[in-house]
């Protein structure tokens, strides 16, 4: 019989044997115990997905059930490892793999509790589980006592880009370079040629790395090439062209560039390979209007981007006969240059302009842009957009208005007593009158002054002439240079005043006084060569006819020339047809001219007999010519070229008339002989030929 007694430690067995009783003591056994932790990974650095090994030694042979775990201390607080291998002996293996982030110093377990078998079980032969407290961590027995692991799972990353060559804002031109550093969160290890891809408009830049290896600041060296061009320098890319970036233990960088860190976040790198240009020329300091001798103004060009200048620049004005030549005055750092014009006595303008598009110039001076390119100074054309002269409507007078023209709107010829004639004096320049100016007259016996009677505010004034009697003139002139006058009116108790009418900027009240001297009579510019206007003369007359109406060369050849007689039967010698006689006293006395067509058939219009045209010549038997001269046969008139040679010519149209003789005004009768030529080809076409031409007389009074 068996049975149980339940004592600590003690089993009891009693057989009934006869008289014989046997006794047993069992005692239980020690728990396995942890004696050691380490790890059969070499001591050393480790990167993200690195495997460390770490054995935990138990002290007899322990069996493992499930997946026990051992907590590892790391920057992010802990990190579970799971056993791997072991059971049936007294050491367990839990490989830990290095993840993103992970770091430590010298890699150990968490706390004395960091082994746990929640999972599963450890325990040994007998069932007993283990104690699984650790010793403490960097104590004897523990793996930081043990191993020296270092744990770096943190990648490398870009903290700021910047460039120790500019702080703050700088401008760099081609050929200039720009040291840029790339800052790490640690020290980097760099193999082949990083490169960075940077923004400069149309083709990206791509720059070199330069120094920098072992540390957390790598640079890389950028030469600004031609074409390239940037508002504000950024680093669009890190690429490792083939190489490598990399810490301590590896890990390859993150090369994904910072916010709100870049480049351009960090300087103001301006790249400027393009040279500027001139935007406009223009004066905003200074209203529109007249300006005066020294007056000043500021004349101000303007640019496509910010410049420097050194020297003094120079801009160069139309103003008349002599030019301005303008001194840069202030501007330097800004888009817009001033120059300071004063204005001078011999200086004149209708509206203020350079003189062309190279009128920007240097002057042993310098104006470049912030990064050092030469402006391109053209200019645009004077008077075209963006000129000074389009902008602005500044007019510079500094000349006293003077007498250019005297003539008369009256009609040329003879004027009677009680008859006006109404003369204008006309000036460079608008006027304004006050009271009455006089204007004396040439009229024979008796010399008439004139008074002024319209046209203050403009360049015309206006005097009115009424004939008296006993007044003469073969031809209506004033007196004499100084004729026109501003005599005191005793009337008015005023001294007349003519002076321009310009209402100048600076002070409306300045007025130049007009220069009064005329032409001289007879003169260009005076009444008397402008106009044909007698007094009291006779009357003028023209007198103008025509023989012979209808003459005719008869039946043309090819074997001789054909004239033209006033019976239209023709004839083969040099005859006049018909005659002109012309007669005028006009004092110019006075011209024939002829136009029409020449001899066409009149069954088909497209046929004609060529014209000689304007050169005069002989006639050419069996050649088209058709054609005229003319001969004096009495009288004081002239044949004109080309019709007053040995030859002929005939040069008109049915539209276009041309001069073929002239008469003086000495009313002699003057009588022209017109002799007309025929020629015709083997190739000339049948039929009937005709034309009609028309003479005009015009005589100039």
């Amino acid at each position: 019989m068996k049975f149980f007694d339940k004592k600590v430690g003690l089993l009891y067995v009693s057989i009934f044997l006869g008289v014989l009783i046997l006794n047993v003591n069992f005692v239980k056994a020690t728990a396995p115990t942890v004696t050691n932790v380490t790890s059969s990974t070499t001591d050393g650095t480790y990167k993200v997905n690195d495997v460390i090994s770490v054995q935990v030694v138990f002290s007899e042979v322990v069996d493992v059930t499930g997946t026990p775990t051992l907590n590892l201390q790391n920057n992010n607080g802990g990190v579970d490892v799971n056993y791997a291998s072991g059971t049936g002996t007294d050491t367990l293996t839990f490989d830990y793999t290095v993840a993103e982030g992970d770091n430590s110093g010298d890699l150990d377990y968490t706390s004395t509790t960091s082994l746990s078998a929640t999972m599963g079980t450890i325990q040994n032969a007998g069932l007993e589980d283990a104690d699984l407290t650790l010793a403490s961590p960097g104590a004897a027995g523990s793996l930081g006592a043990n191993k020296a692991l270092v744990i770096d799972g943190v990648t490398p990353t870009i903290t700021s880009i910047s460039s120790s060559t500019c702080a703050g804002t700088c401008y760099k031109k081609a050929g200039d370079t720009v040291s840029i550093q790339v800052v790490f969160t640690e020290s980097v290890t760099v193999t082949g040629t990083p490169q960075l891809t940077l923004e400069t408009g149309g083709t990206d830049a791509v720059v070199d790395y330069a120094s920098g290896t072992g540390t957390s600041t790598l640079t890389f060296t950028y030469t600004v090439g031609a074409g390239e061009n940037s508002a504000d320098l950024n680093v669009n890319s890190l690429g490792l062209n083939g190489g490598t970036i990399q810490d301590a233990a590896a890990n390859n960088a993150t090369l994904t560039m910072p916010d709100m860190s870049n480049l351009a976040d960090n300087e103001d790198i301006v790249i400027d390979t393009a040279a500027g240009t001139v935007s406009s020329v223009t004066d905003s300091f200074d209203s529109d209007g007249a300006y005066k001798t020294s007056d000043v103004l500021s004349i101000e060009v303007n640019f496509s981007e910010a410049v420097d200048v050194t020297g003094t620049p120079q801009l160069t004005l139309e103003t008349g006969a002599s030019d301005a030549v303008v001194s840069y005055s202030s501007g330097t750092g800004s888009s817009t240059l001033t120059f300071s014009y004063t204005v001078a006595s011999n200086h004149n303008s209708t509206d203020l302009d350079y003189v062309g598009t190279t009128s920007l110039a240097l002057n042993s001076g310098t104006i470049k842009d912030l990064a050092g390119n030469n402006m391109t100074l053209t200019l645009a054309s004077p008077g075209a957009a963006n000129s000074l002269g389009a902008n602005k409507a500044l007019v510079i007078d500094t000349t006293a208005p003077t007498v250019t023209n005297v003539t008369s709107s009256t009609a040329n010829g003879n004027k009677t007593d009680g008859q006006t004639v109404s003369i204008q004096v006309v000036f460079s320049e608008a006027v304004a009158v006050e009271d009455i100016p006089k204007l004396q007259l040439e009229t024979g016996t008796t010399d008439q002054i004139i008074n002024y009677v319209s046209g203050s505010g403009t360049n015309t004034l206006t005097f009115t002439y009424t004939v008296q009697a006993g007044d003469s003139s073969t031809d209506l002139d004033y007196l004499a240079t100084n004729s026109l006058t501003l005599p005191y009116n005793e009337e008015t108790f005023m001294t007349p005043t003519i002076k321009d009418n310009v209402s100048y900027v600076t002070d409306s009240g300045f007025h130049y006084d007009a220069t009064l001297t005329l032409a001289s009579p007879g003169a260009a510019g005076s009444l008397g060569a402008n106009k044909a206007i007698t007094i009291n003369q006779a009357s003028q007359s023209l007198t103008f006819s025509i023989s012979d109406n209808t003459i005719g060369f008869g039946t043309l050849s090819t074997s001789a020339a054909r004239f033209a007689t006033g019976d239209a039967t023709g004839s083969t010698t040099e005859v006049g047809a018909h005659t002109l006689s012309g007669a005028t006293n006009a004092t110019s006395g006075y011209v024939v001219t002829l136009k029409g067509a020449t001899l066409t058939n009149t069954s088909n219009g497209s046929y004609t007999i060529t014209a000689i045209g304007g050169t005069n010549t002989a006639s050419s038997t069996g050649t088209e010519q058709f054609g005229l001269r003319i001969a004096i046969t009495s009288g004081t008139g002239s044949a004109t070229a080309p019709y007053a040679a040995a030859g002929f010519a005939y040069n008109g149209t049915s539209s276009t008339a041309v001069q073929v003789c002239s008469g003086s005004g000495d009313d002699t009768t003057t009588v022209y002989s017109v002799r007309y030529i025929s020629n015709i080809g083997g190739t000339t076409e049948a039929g009937n030929y005709s034309t009609t031409l028309t003479y005009v007389a015009t005589a100039t009074f």
